[in-house]
Parts: structure tokens; sequence; C-alpha cells
């Protein structure tokens, strides 16, 4: 997908690239979307979120199962679809690991955290959702997945 940004930003293309490590004695999962690297870092979107949930039924080597992928994937559908078409919010990090799911968003003071996370509370019931912010100017999280 390709993004037309404002003022600021040049044509941001959301192309993803995926890493895999261990979280401990679990296997990881990152998917990264390197088109953003053009920005990070540069003094855009200096803000980061990430929003956070228990996988349910995790299987031994902390994955969701088939049967709750259905549901993860209509939970990233939904959190694409707050952040697609803005130029102040980006998902840049993906991470599944230990019987959680991560996604990481790099944003302005205009992105607003509470009504995504309030709008996945309302959707999707079983899961807790959770959230930090903080800023990022360096991107430093971003940059340290290679």
């Amino acid at each position: 997908m390709r993004r037309k940004s404002n003022k600021k930003m040049s044509i941001i293309e959301d192309k993803w690239s995926i890493f895999q490590g261990r979280n401990i004695e679990y296997p990881m999962i990152i998917r990264k979307n390197i088109g953003l690297e053009k920005i990070a870092g540069k003094g855009f979107l200096n803000m980061r979120s990430g929003i956070s949930f228990k996988i349910l039924n995790p299987r031994k080597d902390g994955f969701p199962t088939k049967s709750e992928d259905e549901i993860l994937y209509r939970i990233e559908d939904e959190i694409f679809k707050m952040v697609d078409g803005k130029d102040y919010a980006f998902v840049g990090i993906i991470i599944t690991a230990s019987g959680f799911k991560e996604f990481v968003i790099y944003h302005n003071n205009d992105f607003k955290i509470k009504d995504l996370i309030n709008r996945l509370k309302l959707k999707f019931k079983s899961y807790n959702f959770t959230r930090y912010t903080e800023e990022d100017r360096d991107w430093k999280l971003y940059k340290d997945i290679k």
C-alpha cells in the first residue's frame, strides 16, 4: 500500500520484512515495516505507542493456534483501519512472542491511541488490551531490529 503524505513526508510504501529470534525460551516473530526507514528518526512521528495483548490459547511455543489466528487477523485489520490513511501514524513493528502480540505505532501528538484501544476493547471483549506511549525521537526500537 502506498500513502501520499501532506507537506513533510514523501510517499511511504508499506514494505515488510520478517525477523525471527527468541524471547527467553520461546521463539519470536517480528514483522517490521521497512518502508518507514526513510523517515525513521528524521524528526517526524516522534512518539511510539505499543498495543499489546495476551494470546488466549497459545500453543506450547507461544504462538497462536490456527483457530485463534482468524480473530488475530481481525484485530490486526482493525488496528490498520484506525491508522491507515493518516500522515501522522504508521504501524512500524508487529511482535508475536511468548503468548503475546504487540503492535508498535510511530505517530505524532494528533494520533488518538486511547480511541484505538477503546474501539478494540468494544469489538474484542475477550482480550485485555494494554498500551504505552513514550517519546522516541530516534526510533530506537525500530532501528534496533535488524
